[in-house]
């Protein structure tokens, strides 16, 4: 996962540079050329903006799309291997009943946007003996039963949404 992650790094900058600084120094490259006329120009510019920013963005959203993924699973597969040496703390404070938690937990689902945003955020930290994950939850502004699930982990968007939860557990947070 860490090879994965470097590698969105690294594709990140290289969006950076050949989304923005590739095509401008293409540009005035080409304007010290003085056999193109303005037509033949503007089609070169065009096609290298298009080649050199169009690939770069292809590819960053289907490696954000498969992280997300991979993240999703890593989420299911440590909370589903549940032990009795769990615990679960909201907010920093340690919950006695996990078992109420667990399984809102382990239903994390991806769900179509509805036009809506996160408001607030709670702090979910799983401990599993010496492991540890942690995830943020925010209540959904317009059906107030749902949460989003955040997991900082990957960091492959601004936002690590991995999907949504629809409990009322989290009601008094």
């Amino acid at each position: 996962m860490v090879i994965l992650d470097g590698f969105i790094n690294i594709l990140k900058l290289y969006c950076i540079v050949v989304c923005v600084i590739l095509p401008l120094y293409l540009v005035l490259v080409q304007c010290r050329n003085k056999d193109l006329d303005k037509k033949s120009f503007n089609k070169l510019i065009v096609w290298k903006v298009l080649l050199f920013g169009a690939i770069p963005i292809i590819l960053m959203s289907l490696c954000s799309h498969h992280l997300e993924k991979i993240a999703l699973t890593e989420v299911r597969d440590f909370l589903s291997h549940s032990d009795s040496k769990i615990q679960i703390s909201v907010n920093g404070v340690i919950v006695q009943d996990y078992g109420r938690y667990l399984p809102v937990l382990q239903d994390i689902t991806r769900k179509a946007s509805h036009r809506s945003h996160d408001t607030g955020k709670i702090e979910i930290v799983i401990r599993k003996g010496s492991d540890n994950m942690e995830l943020f939850l925010g209540r959904d502004s317009q059906i107030p039963t749902e949460y989003w699930v955040f997991y900082p982990k990957y960091k492959h968007t601004t936002r690590n949404e991995i999907g949504r939860i629809t409990t009322n557990v989290f009601d008094g947070y």
